[in-house]
């Protein structure tokens, strides 16, 4: 979390103009909308808030699980606003074999991440939530897609065929990323279905 001044600062700011420049620090600031709450809504605003706050804490999580995302500074659920460092690097815009390779070991730590029975997932693979730095290190800048679910098959394999995300059913890219995935996700067998899983859909 950020310190004492810097957490004065932010609370002193109104929230409309919150953004990295009048906190004059390099930071990444996400906001959600706040409004007013009449009683037909409050269930709504309370469900909304549980998800933030939860996702708040999935993103944590990752962090010290050793995921490369970016570090959170601070936050607020009342108006929602996260601000997380920023990561100096480049949007990715096409998958190398390289990038392929430490997408699967990010996505392959991510989902050896357990709650109970569950998994930790990943969906949102958009390209421009991914990042390379100066040094060769991949990072997930926008870890909202992180949620529980039983199985990771689905969601690795939108993952891989989504068109709008970094692999794009490139069978070679797809490849190296298995491979590294399989390292990492602590369940080598699952790569076995999650390669059936793509046949299948490209059947």
């Amino acid at each position: 979390m950020v310190n004492n001044k810097l957490h004065d600062r932010i609370k002193k700011i109104f929230k409309d103009k919150l953004n990295e420049n009048v906190l004059e620090i390099n930071c990444i600031v996400k906001r959600r909308q706040a409004y007013k709450v009449t009683c037909k809504e409050k269930i709504f605003r309370i469900d909304l808030e549980k998800r933030y706050l939860q996702n708040i804490n999935e993103h944590i999580l990752a962090f010290n699980s050793g995921i490369n995302v970016a570090k959170i500074l601070y936050y607020s659920i009342d108006p929602p606003c996260k601000i997380s460092e920023w990561i100096d690097g480049y949007v990715i815009k096409t998958a190398t074999n390289e990038i392929a390779a430490k997408f699967g070991e990010q996505i392959g730590k991510i989902n050896s991440i357990k709650k109970d029975d569950l998994f930790l997932t990943f969906e949102d693979a958009k390209k421009r939530n991914m990042v390379l730095t100066p040094d060769k290190k991949f990072y997930i800048i926008d870890i909202g897609g992180l949620k529980y679910s039983k199985s990771v098959v689905s969601s690795v394999v939108i993952c891989l065929l989504w068109r709008r995300g970094i692999i794009k059913n490139r069978p070679k890219k797809i490849d190296l990323f298995l491979l590294e995935y399989s390292k990492y996700c602590g369940n080598t067998k699952i790569v076995t279905i999650i390669k059936n899983e793509l046949n299948n859909r490209n059947k």
